[in-house]
């Protein structure tokens, strides 16, 4: 059995951490079975992984904790960057697999962060990743396209995603902290009548 771990990465001028060497794949392998845990982790300036959070997986609750407490406390390779390039909180969706297949392209699988329905559109849907700063209220400051989408869905989605307000995250000492983030948004065609 091989254990795999893929993860979600922003660009541009919001770039969130990326792990290292001491997030090991064989340390994270769940023990009990084959089969995927997502995790969302909040990674400090100073690199260090603060929270560890299950969104879904398909492992015992006693795997799940085993996952996220190997986790918690580890640093990434490099810190998350907002728009002034100095290091920030981030956010991280990463992807423990372990599985017979190996190397299966699992973040394509990840449903969307935002579903927006629109009246028409070419092909009847579309996914692209955005990147965002966030405030210590939740609310996006910054909003632009990640590498390779942009135009008119980007713009539209930005728009959509500033009238919204996300989560509030605190750093270690229970204060609200600014963040940088990447959501993906699929755009999908009402069907008529609707």
């Amino acid at each position: 059995m091989s254990a795999t771990i893929l993860l979600s990465v922003l660009a541009a001028s919001l770039t969130v951490p990326q792990p290292g060497k001491t997030f090991s794949s064989a340390a994270l392998a769940p023990r009990d079975g084959s089969g995927v845990a997502i995790v969302e982790l909040f990674i400090a300036p100073d690199r260090k992984v603060e929270d560890c959070k299950i969104l879904g997986s398909q492992f015992s609750e006693r795997e799940n904790d085993r996952v996220c407490a190997s986790l918690r406390g580890k640093r990434a390779a490099k810190a998350a960057a907002g728009p002034d390039g100095q290091a920030a909180y981030g956010a991280l969706t990463y992807i423990v697999a372990d599985s017979e297949e190996g190397g299966v392209p699992l973040e394509s699988a990840l449903p969307a962060d935002v579903v927006l329905d629109v009246a028409s559109l070419p092909g009847g849907s579309r996914k692209l990743r955005v990147n965002v700063l966030l405030n210590t209220s939740g609310d996006i400051v910054q909003c632009e396209a990640a590498p390779g989408d942009a135009g008119a869905f980007a713009d539209a989605a930005c728009k959509e995603l500033k009238a919204q307000r996300l989560p509030v995250r605190k750093g270690s000492d229970g204060t609200p902290v600014s963040y940088v983030d990447e959501l993906s948004i699929e755009f999908v065609q009402r069907q008529a009548g609707l």
